[in-house]
């Protein structure tokens, strides 16, 4: 039996049976794990608001073989993340980071940079003001805004999984990419130059300041802040969608959700 504990991030809970809770958990020192909460539910004085998604905290966990789920004994949560919930379009896409970060994880692989920058990320959205929108104008900046951070941990979440191709080439003849356009094939989810784009049925531009945030990326290079000013076409989402759609046995429902904050 191992007894341990580490901090981590709650990325998915459901119910199960009648008081239990099973928890999905992406800790710096473990990686994603699944857990049972026994009378999570109904717990007010144990876990109080313990395991709402994106809570971040230490988690003690109970390790008794490899056949069993581990059970959680203690959690200490340090945020909640209180800003953050008290904005819709916070919580879509605090839901939606949490979604694709479970779905595209395996279990008990470690990935501390990444569990870092899902850290720094929620962190940011939760700093930011509150106050709502008082004009479209106004409404359609906070959009673009929450598209930008987006597009920041998207490309990180590629990058560490290795879905994220290098693009510095066309994937299909070969040709140096650097300064020409890129494109998307969204068919065959391929990144290819403009000759071999002639070939292709539906395709996606993609700007090359994304492209430079990309690279920026790979090398890790950047932060948050260098996307602030960049503007990011919806067409570009189409481009990370099919990528992470061909390794997602079936749709995530907060896909169609993410979608309802475009400008």
């Amino acid at each position: 039996m191992r007894i341990f504990s580490s901090e981590g991030i709650v990325i998915n809970k459901l119910r199960y049976l009648e008081s239990d809770l099973i928890i999905t958990l992406f800790m710096k020192g473990e990686g994603k794990i699944k857990a049972i909460v026994k009378g999570g539910v109904n717990s007010r004085k144990r876990f109080p608001g313990a395991f709402e998604i994106g809570n971040t905290g230490e988690f003690g966990l109970v390790d008794k073989n490899h056949y069993q789920l581990m059970h959680v004994s203690h959690a200490r949560i340090d945020n909640y993340l209180i800003t953050l919930k008290k904005d819709y379009g916070k919580i879509v896409l605090l839901f939606y980071m949490a979604g694709i970060t479970d779905a595209l994880l395996s279990e008990h692989h470690t990935h501390p940079l990444l569990y870092d920058n899902l850290l720094y990320t929620l962190n940011h959205l939760n700093q930011n003001g509150d106050e709502p929108a008082a004009s479209e104008t106004q409404a359609a900046a906070s959009s673009q805004l929450l598209d930008r951070v987006r597009l920041f941990y998207e490309l990180h979440l590629l990058r560490e999984t290795g879905i994220l191709p290098a693009l510095d080439k066309c994937e299909t003849c070969g040709t140096p990419l650097s300064g020409g356009p890129m494109y998307f094939v969204i068919k065959t989810g391929k990144f290819v130059c403009g000759s071999c784009r002639s070939a292709a049925a539906d395709t996606v531009l993609i700007p090359a300041a994304i492209v430079q945030l990309a690279h920026a990326v790979t090398a890790r290079e950047t932060g948050i802040h260098a996307f602030l000013d960049t503007h990011v076409p919806h067409a570009v989402f189409n481009a990370t969608t099919q990528l992470m759609g061909n390794y997602i046995e079936r749709p995530l429902k907060i896909w169609r959700m993410i979608d309802t904050l475009q400008p």
